[in-house]
């Protein structure tokens, strides 16, 4: 009897194994890219949210060349134009991408002397990342912050901190082009961060219907037990992940 329960055993072990190991060895499906354009291009007639100064810029020209802000300013020559993807900015406003730091730091003061950071624990139970930072920009300004205080601790402030306010954190010329292109003026209600018309993203332009499709694939892989298999492999294997479990 025992001989026979641990053969039952050892035999539900190395079928589990072997199950795992295929599982892991099945690669992932590939991320959809439908809608998704890649090139040159120049935004015409939006208006620039100015996150160091907390003002906005209206009727701006943006040019992104190789994933890089060429120039903001006023209108391109026809010539120019004809040789970049055009995307029409009107009634738009757009907006450097946002930092989540994963660590909280809050002043309400005045008087206050240090950079304040946008932290979500990013990863934690119920705290998605992509949508948590929204809700603690809107946690912010319940707490005192104004509208343009919050956007600068998840922008500019953030790339600073980090070593990579010369690439990031505001719209400029020479800057990394990764942009959010908003309906409405997060400056005059923070809840409009979540108005996204379109992501601008390492030299690729996503519009609505690209953003909404990729959510889809999203939703569709975090009830798959292989994604999540492939997830839980590559945190068990994560120097920074072990760190922070052991912490």
């Amino acid at each position: 009897m025992l001989r026979k329960m641990l053969w039952v055993t050892a035999s539900s072990i190395a079928g589990l194994t072997l199950l795992l190991g295929v599982l892991l060895a099945w690669p992932l499906p590939e991320t959809p890219r439908p809608g998704v354009v890649a090139g040159d291009f120049l935004m015409t007639n939006v208006t620039v949210v100015d996150v160091q100064a907390g003002i906005l810029l209206e009727g701006k020209h943006v040019v992104v060349r190789e994933g890089r802000i060429a120039s903001v300013g006023s209108a391109e020559t026809a010539q120019v134009q004809r040789s970049l993807i055009t995307i029409d900015g009107t009634g738009k406003f757009l907006m450097p991408g946002l930092w989540d730091m994963h660590t909280h730091s809050l002043k309400i003061s005045p008087q206050y002397n240090h950079l304040l950071f946008i932290g979500t624990d990013a990863g934690d139970t119920y705290v998605s990342p992509g949508f948590s930072i929204h809700d603690e920009l809107v946690e912010r300004v319940s707490a005192g912050l104004t509208p343009a205080d919050a956007l600068r601790s998840a922008t500019i402030d953030a790339a600073r901190f980090s070593r990579k306010g010369t690439d990031f954190g505001s719209i400029e010329t020479g800057k990394v082009a990764d942009m959010i292109l908003l309906s409405a003026d997060p400056l005059t209600d923070i809840r409009n961060t979540r108005q996204i018309s379109a992501l601008l993203f390492s030299g690729m332009f996503f519009d609505r219907a690209a953003l909404d499709q990729l959510l889809a694939f999203a939703g569709q892989q975090a009830n798959s037990i292989r994604t999540n298999l492939h997830l839980l492999w590559y945190a068990v294997n994560s120097p920074i992940i072990r760190v922070q479990l052991a912490d």
